[in-house]
């Protein structure tokens, strides 16, 4: 991908949502072992009538961390991406029906940077956990080197590492923890409020309805 046709971390993120639907190449992959859910019922109602009390440009689809000032890892959902595209369809006056692969109910993990060359972040891992620690296994897991080039022609190359997971697994909040060539480490802390406000975690697929936990980040009897 070139940098200079990607309008920002998010779009780039949505692409891999619907790309890793599929079987990738790449240096490393780990293949999935299990199926995420389909986006259907009270969830989508649910997901496609957030745009009724909040504009897109409120809704950044997910939650990222730098390294040195620079994007390093971003995560997103597809229940995000589908409540902000009605979103954005709405304010154009226009319908937005997401198609099927946007349907799968799945969380994306986007660790890595080249789409520009003064902020280059080369990822070498990424492994989720859960609040206290207990490692939580990807959908699909990919690592591999990826080329980029600028307007003028010069060119590069970033390790990404991109990986997927059930968004069942991953609603009561979760850890990212990623590392850098250099064997620095660092971790993304995603309260189950974040993954609510953020990635829509808490809606019950089944009732549409929002957990009474996620607002406050503490359940009410």
């Amino acid at each position: 991908m070139k940098p200079h046709q990607t309008r920002g971390v998010i779009v780039f993120v949505c692409i891999i949502i619907v790309a890793l639907s599929a079987d990738p190449g790449g240096a490393q992959t780990d293949k999935p072992t299990q199926e995420a859910s389909v986006i259907d019922g009270p969830l989508l109602n649910a997901l496609l009538d957030i745009s009724k009390t909040r504009l897109s440009g409120g809704m950044f689809g997910g939650v990222s961390k730098g390294v040195d000032g620079h994007p390093a890892v971003f995560v997103t959902s597809n229940r995000a991406v589908i409540a902000r595209s009605n979103a954005a369809a709405i304010e154009k006056g226009a319908r937005y029906t997401p198609p099927a692969e946007t349907r799968v109910d799945l969380v994306a993990v986007l660790c890595g940077n080249g789409q520009r060359f003064s902020e280059i972040f080369t990822c070498t891992k990424v492994s989720v956990l859960t609040g206290d620690g207990s490692p939580i296994r990807p959908l699909l897991y990919t690592a591999q080197e990826e080329a980029f080039r600028s307007a003028f022609g010069v060119k590069w190359t970033a390790k990404i590492v991109t990986a997927t997971y059930r968004a069942v697994d991953l609603r009561e909040g979760f850890k990212v923890d990623f590392a850098s060539d250099d064997g620095t480490e660092w971790t993304l802390d995603v309260s189950k409020t974040s993954a609510d406000g953020n990635l829509f975690l808490a809606i019950d697929p089944t009732t549409g309805e929002t957990s009474r936990c996620a607002s406050r980040g503490v359940c009410v009897p």
